[in-house]
C-alpha cells in the first residue's frame, strides 16, 4: 500500500513539475495502479515467500 502511496505522489508532483506528458510517457500512473492492486491481494501465487515455503 505504502508503495502505491508513493508512487502516486511522485507522479502528481511530476506532473506539477514537468506537465501531465511526462508522467504518461514514464506509465507512472500505471505503475500506482498496479502497486495499489497488487496490495489488494491477500495471498500471492508468484510470491518468492512462498517458492521457498514449497521448496523447504
Amino acid at each position: 500500500m505504502c508503495a502505491s502511496i508513493l508512487t502516486l505522489l511522485f507522479a502528481v508532483a511530476m506532473s506539477i513539475s514537468y506537465g501531465i506528458k511526462e508522467p504518461l510517457d514514464y506509465s507512472v500512473f500505471a505503475f500506482s495502479a498496479g502497486a495499489f492492486l497488487l496490495s489488494t491481494f491477500s495471498r500471492y501465487v508468484w510470491s518468492l515467500d512462498r517458492f521457498y515455503i514449497n521448496n523447504n
